[in-house]
């Protein structure tokens, strides 16, 4: 029992000290983990091919940028544009916030992937983060991946404000989905011609005691 104890708090410190961290709650298969281990290795050496191999024959891969990479040469091309983007020189971190355990001896992990040092789209160097999902299948003593899907979440839009006219006041159409009042309509003036004429002015109501 002792030896046993020991081993396995071998093998998590071995895990945590190596670029995988795994989340609290779910139980991950330990040869999953010792496979997503040696893939977080291997994917911070920046080898293309020897990354690619983690991929099963008909894998298929589509990066953050949307490029699609078919089986493990697509992979192998796509893993390799990626580093020359903002891959290269940095340290990748692949935590496991879920696994789901299918049928058939399958996998799908979704893991929060932190990438340091990298170059970030307005070319500035910092740390990104993306979310990854891989449906996985076990092979003999290891697993490989039959589709992975790393993607970066969507920043939400600023808060809706209610613009303010000059006056400080809020447009009509804000308040009752009703825009400014129309213009008046053109009337027909005498001969034909179509001009805007001046409403006259009704006469004053006299009141019931005026005299």
């Amino acid at each position: 029992m002792t030896m046993t104890r020991t081993m396995s708090f071998s093998l998590l410190a071995l895990l945590l000290s190596s670029g995988v961290a795994l989340a609290e709650g779910p139980k991950v298969d330990p040869s999953l983990a010792d496979s997503v281990k040696k893939f977080t290795d291997t994917f911070n050496k920046f080898d293309a091919k020897a990354t690619a191999a983690f991929w099963a024959e008909e894998g298929t891969l589509i990066s953050p940028a949307g490029e699609l990479g078919k089986g493990r040469a697509g992979v192998e091309k796509v893993y390799a544009h990626d580093v020359e983007m903002f891959l290269k020189d940095t340290t990748s971190t692949f935590r496991i916030e879920s696994v789901r355990m299918l049928k058939g001896g399958f996998a799908l992990l979704d893991m929060d992937h932190e990438i340091q040092n990298a170059k970030m789209p307005d070319g500035s160097t910092g740390t990104m983060k993306l979310h990854t999902v891989i449906l996985a299948q076990k092979k003999g003593g290891g697993w490989l991946w039959l589709d992975a899907r790393p993607y970066a979440f969507m920043k939400p839009p600023p808060a809706a404000k209610w613009p303010v006219q000059a006056d400080g006041g809020v447009p009509r159409k804000t308040l009752t989905g009703r825009g400014p009042a129309a213009p008046p309509r053109p009337r027909r003036a005498p001969g034909g011609a179509s001009r805007t004429v001046p409403r006259e002015p009704r006469p004053q109501r006299r009141g019931r005691w005026s005299r």
